[in-house]
């Protein structure tokens, strides 16, 4: 993370696109929500402005489609949050699910 301070714009710019290219390809091959909000667009190439904007209520409305890991449902994410029991506790022994406003 360091070495970011050291770079040049452009090589700065050649990180940040490969890190970009790397989320999207993630998210297209293991989201169904984005694999069809990103059918046609080629995330290796594409502009951040050619992608489809993805509010909050979208996410929610489409969760269980949205994530990219399987075997997570929001109805039961929503039922582990409830229990007190499971404060400070991992969800599925892996994950820190957070509610947010």
């Amino acid at each position: 993370m360091l070495a970011v301070h050291h770079m040049t714009p452009d090589e700065l710019n050649t990180l940040q696109q490969q890190r970009l290219r790397r989320i999207l390809n993630q998210a297209k091959k293991h989201s169904p929500f984005y694999r069809e909000i990103y059918d046609g667009i080629d995330v290796n190439t594409c502009k951040l402005e050619d992608l489809p904007v993805v509010t909050k209520p979208m996410m929610m409305e489409h969760f269980n489609r949205f994530l990219t890991v399987p075997g997570l449902d929001r109805k039961d994410i929503t039922e582990w949050l409830s229990k007190k029991e499971n404060m400070g506790k991992l969800y599925q022994n892996r994950y820190i699910p957070l509610q947010t406003s």
